[in-house]
């Protein structure tokens, strides 16, 4: 039986149990975690209700799931009981218990849930339909047309899986596998294979930002497209050919005609939303312009408190470090802590140096101290603690 005592002083002690039955209150405590309290608050206020709850004392012992084991690469942590054994793919259930590595081709891997390894498919797209282990996850759904984007869903007779889907998008044909647009596809004009490039009529020059490609299922001069440009004969003139750009135009963004506010400039890529925004050099009242960019000085690590002030990582920052990362907040350099992780000292030289979860000196909070004397560890940021009759000294 698993108890989680929730204490905050001078209260009651609430004891929440989990997956409890009436014949457990006779088995055998086990450890449990506890939010680390004073001693003899956490005693006046048990003794004063004592029929309504459990006592929690001190342990060493590692709660269930719970252990000090080395890491895959056979490292231990300076920490007890610091090895999840729930979810841990090299300690899975026991220190040591490591998870097998399945062969590539049945597009598995195995992962640790609830202290058992279980195999899962790998990459995540691939289904075992089967259901057999020993062919794994033999299904694609992207493109097997009996399962196609899940399992049992059959195409019909003929028709490919494309990308998940039976056959192509309305608009689009199945062009050797792959759906192409034939209105305006310059390789697969009007049907599959058919390449402009190959039936180019000579025309002599075109007229500006024109060119030979696929336009309404037929080959022919037609405007400039790429990933920074849509030409487009707005002024319907064939004699200067497509003379607006869409990506850029103010008067003219995104479509004909639609023009940007007075003082905004008009951006967009083929990948990105065309839009009016401010040009280059016109920042928000909030923000300074930085070598061409706007930037909040306030908020902005590469640019604290004026331009080009980079906020410095600490001296013995890791790259791979996971503990946090450089900030900055109301244009002053600082360190900004990932979750579980604090900065107890008030360094920035060694950044966030306390793990919160683990550390029995600052368990789940800076200073807060298990009982380090009794050898009591600091488990997911609690204190270990197991029922118990009590003791002088000892109830958490």
């Amino acid at each position: 039986m698993i108890v989680i005592a929730t204490s905050c002083a001078p209260s009651v002690t609430d004891t929440i149990v989990i997956g409890g039955s009436p014949d457990d209150a006779a088995a055998e405590p086990t450890p449990s975690f506890t939010s680390p309290v004073d001693a003899d608050d956490a005693e006046t206020s048990l003794d004063d209700d004592a029929a309504s709850t459990a006592k929690m004392c001190v342990t060493s012992e590692c709660p269930p799931l719970w252990g000090t084991c080395p890491n895959r690469y056979g490292q231990v942590s300076k920490y007890r009981c610091s090895t999840h054994l729930a979810d841990d793919y090299a300690n899975c259930g026991a220190c040591g218990a490591s998870c097998p590595n399945l062969p590539a081709e049945l597009h598995m891997v195995e992962a640790c849930v609830e202290g058992q390894c279980q195999a899962t498919c790998s990459p995540q797209n691939f289904r075992d339909c089967n259901g057999i282990v020993d062919d794994g996850c033999e299904v694609d759904p992207q493109t097997d047309p009996d399962n196609c984007g899940g399992c049992g869903i059959k195409c019909d007779p003929g028709v490919r899986c494309i990308r998940g889907r039976c056959g192509c998008a309305p608009g689009t044909i199945d062009c050797n596998g792959q759906c192409k647009d034939t209105r305006s596809d310059d390789n697969n004009c009007g049907a599959c294979g058919y390449s402009c490039a190959d039936h180019e009529v000579d025309a002599g020059t075109y007229p500006d930002h024109m060119v030979w490609g696929c336009e309404n299922s037929q080959c022919k001069v037609k405007c400039e497209t790429g990933k920074y440009v849509y030409w487009a004969d707005c002024n319907g003139t064939k004699a200067d050919g497509c003379e607006i750009n869409l990506f850029s135009d103010p008067a003219n963004c995104a479509t004909c005609g639609h023009a940007c506010k007075p003082g905004e400039a008009c951006f967009g890529t083929f990948d990105t939303a065309v839009q009016c925004r401010n040009p280059p050099g016109v920042c928000n009242p909030n923000e300074t312009l930085c070598n061409g960019t706007c930037r909040n000085l306030d908020t902005d690590p590469d640019n604290c408190g004026s331009c080009g002030f980079s906020c410095p990582f600490p001296a013995n920052y890791r790259w791979d470090s996971k503990d946090g990362k450089a900030a900055c907040t109301g244009g002053r350099c600082s360190w900004e802590c990932n979750p579980r992780f604090a900065d107890c000292n008030g360094r920035m030289d060694d950044g966030c140096e306390v793990e919160l979860d683990k550390d029995p000196h600052n368990c789940g909070a800076c200073g807060a101290s298990c009982d380090n004397g009794l050898g009591q560890p600091c488990v997911a940021g609690h204190c270990a603690t197991i029922e118990c009759d009590g003791g002088k000294g000892t109830v958490q």
